[in-house]
């Protein structure tokens, strides 16, 4: 049986987290770019998306291939440095999810 290889990331001890290069180039988002970043509605998972001008969640700034998790949103879902996070991107949006140690391996 084959196990399908999953690439993870971590946030750094500040909250910053590594945009991979495959995405950002499908994502198209330009540097210094203002994103929305807010918990799905069953508190699962990130979302990050372009920041729309009426937005009532936190925001961050895409810089340097990195974007920050607000604190805020990393204390809610108990985030640390430690934890891994698979990215996935669907139209217009990042998913961020943490995901089992246990089955990865770094």
């Amino acid at each position: 049986m084959n196990k399908k290889v999953m690439k993870v990331y971590r946030i750094n001890r500040q909250g910053r987290l590594p945009i991979p290069k495959e995405v950002r180039i499908n994502m198209s988002w330009l540097e210094g770019e203002l994103l929305d970043v807010y918990i799905s509605p069953n508190s699962k998972y990130i979302i990050i998306e372009p920041a729309n001008t009426q937005s009532i969640y936190n925001q961050c700034i895409f810089f340097q291939g990195r974007i920050t998790i607000p604190k805020e949103i990393r204390n809610i879902l108990k985030l640390t440095d430690q934890d891994l996070l698979q990215i996935s991107n669907n139209p217009g949006k990042l998913i961020v999810k943490k995901v089992n140690e246990k089955s990865h391996a770094i």
